[in-house]
């Protein structure tokens, strides 16, 4: 509950009016993908975004953003650890010592580019989602924002959207489903042909998944 409650009100402040961002602080990682199978993602608030490429590494760029002035966001920036870690052909990375009262006003910009073969599983607290060019399982969750997934259609195999508040949306096979409302709403489709299995989860926003004849 007390999740819940951090962002809903996190996702309140974050439907104010935007103002100018500088970068506070960055990171740029890149790590070898041979004995990866499955990329691990966990970012309190801000954007990601994952694209599928021909490299073989996974190359990671976050930047810590704040408003123009905002000395307490820049003070928390600095303290932000970025961990990573890689085992059993897994890579985790995620943020720590992220603040607790509302992020100061901190925002992550998050782009990932690993090799299409790897399987993602991202966590947004607040924010906006977009995957593309995956052709592995891709999870991602949520907790106010908006999930967009771009996929080729003969990779996949089902789509699993669920939205606890808002809408969500699939293109696929020439068709268009929906699913909208105030309360829970699940869409379903297993009618690919491939093998990757893509479920998104939205406690409140949007979800719009596109499989790519």
């Amino acid at each position: 509950m007390k999740r819940i409650l951090w962002t809903l009100a996190v996702g309140s402040l974050l439907a104010l009016p935007a103002q100018a961002k500088t970068t506070a602080r960055s990171w740029s990682e890149q790590f070898p993908s041979a004995a990866l199978r499955r990329v691990d993602l966990d970012i309190q608030v801000g954007e990601v975004l994952v694209s599928g490429w021909d490299g073989a590494n996974v190359q990671i760029e976050i930047e810590l953003q704040c408003e123009r002035g905002a000395s307490r966001c820049r003070q928390a920036a600095a303290e932000a650890k970025l961990v990573t870690s890689t085992d059993n052909g897994t890579l985790r990375v995620h943020i720590e010592e992220w603040p607790h009262f509302f992020g100061k006003g901190l925002t992550a910009s998050v782009q990932v580019q690993m090799p299409r073969s790897l399987a993602l599983n991202l966590d947004l607290g607040v924010g906006a989602v977009r995957v593309a060019g995956l052709e592995n399982d891709v999870r991602t969750d949520v907790g106010v924002g908006e999930i967009s997934i771009s996929l080729a259609e003969s990779a996949v195999a089902s789509v699993s959207a669920d939205t606890g508040v808002g809408e969500a949306s699939l293109r696929a096979g020439g068709h268009r489903y929906e699913s909208s409302g105030l309360i829970s709403h699940e869409l379903q489709w297993h009618q690919g042909t491939g093998r990757a299995l893509v479920s998104a989860d939205c406690g409140v926003g949007e979800i719009n998944v596109t499989l790519v004849p």
